[in-house]
């Protein structure tokens, strides 16, 4: 992501989350990554013209990238735990209004965000298969997937405990 991009980490309740925000002056999207992903996977959206035209907000999920692993996982590594991580980390970042991307599993956090984050400003998902989880239409002929696998799209961490 660009050189002018502001790397924090953001104290939650959930564990110590790595954000990164171009801090544009412009409407804000946050990106939300998939499982056994980061943010780094949106580095090509930050440096395109998508980046250059809005605020864009990506992080690392609690126990992903360069965030901490969570503090009490039993709740957090759950969809509406993972959101409401999410949502704590925009409120400490004094977000109150954003557009959200959500990527795989990013979608389904970005779902659950649509109950707790009185901000969205529209929702964009994509490769988020149907879930049980989700209400769903069932009118709508969409049946949920099963059998699919997450893929490690970000380096393992190393001895020192970085996933860079």
């Amino acid at each position: 992501m660009g050189t002018e991009n502001r790397i924090l980490e953001v104290e939650t309740t959930h564990g110590k989350v790595v954000t990164e925000d171009n801090g544009r002056d412009a409407s804000t999207l946050v990106l939300i990554h998939g499982n056994s992903s980061c943010r780094r996977v949106f580095d090509r959206q930050s440096e395109s013209e998508l980046g250059r035209t809005y605020r864009l907000v990506t992080f690392d999920l609690p126990g992903h990238g360069d965030s901490e692993d969570a503090v009490h996982p039993e709740h957090t590594y759950t969809r509406p735990g993972l959101a409401d991580a999410v949502v704590e980390m925009l409120a400490k970042l004094d977000i109150s209004e954003a557009a959200l991307l959500g990527w795989s599993l990013g979608g389904h956090i970005a779902i659950e965000m649509l109950g707790k984050f009185g901000g969205v400003q529209g929702l964009i998902l994509t490769g988020t298969p149907p879930s049980e989880a989700v209400a769903w239409p069932r009118a709508s002929g969409v049946l949920p997937m099963r059998g699919w696998a997450p893929v490690r799209i970000c380096p393992p961490p190393t001895s020192t405990g970085s996933r860079r």
